[in-house]
């Protein structure tokens, strides 16, 4: 599965401002706050000025008034925003990804994220005489590119997308 992976982040260096904000990680910024906050500013950097500009707001009753600005970021998410920015630690992982021309999403949190399946299924499948029905909700990995390179990481197992199937496993 390790070459697969490595063959998608391969095939894509680029990224969207948007997949690159949603990679970052950034607590409670998801894929529709980071489409959110990457059309009302536009870059990187406008968004990182707006995020230094309310540093100082913290704490006060007009906290984060640049980021609460975009439909549908709170003060909760915009102070994870900023105190994500104001990390040394995470301006030097951005300028080192964007350096290197690199794909945050592809390269950092796609492998972790498929390693992790990969480690439950793992726990809950040990060998090949066990059963059982590891069921996935996520619409995204069969909708999105990246999801063949998570469902890939698992074991090999039967895979289904019918409710049937899975009834007639526990009935027989």
């Amino acid at each position: 599965w390790a070459e697969k992976l490595l063959a998608a982040i391969a095939r894509s260096r680029e990224t969207s401002l948007e997949r690159f904000l949603f990679a970052l990680g950034i607590r409670e910024v998801g894929e529709a706050t980071a489409r959110d906050l990457a059309r009302h500013f536009g870059s990187l950097e406008a968004l990182i000025a707006a995020a230094e500009a309310d540093l100082p707001t913290l704490g006060t009753p007009e906290a984060c008034p640049r980021l609460t600005a975009v439909p549908g970021v709170g003060p909760v998410v915009a102070e994870h925003i900023v105190r994500f920015f104001a990390e040394p630690h995470n301006r030097e992982v951005i300028a080192a990804l964007r350096a290197a021309g690199r794909n945050a999403f592809l390269e950092e949190q796609l492998p972790r994220a498929a390693l992790a399946l990969k480690q439950g299924a793992g726990r809950l499948i040990r060998g090949e005489s066990d059963r059982g029905v590891l069921v996935l909700c996520d619409p995204r990995l069969v909708r999105r590119p990246y999801g063949r390179a998570i469902l890939e990481a698992l074991p090999p197992m039967r895979a289904t997308r019918e409710i049937a199937d899975v009834e007639r496993f526990f009935r027989g």
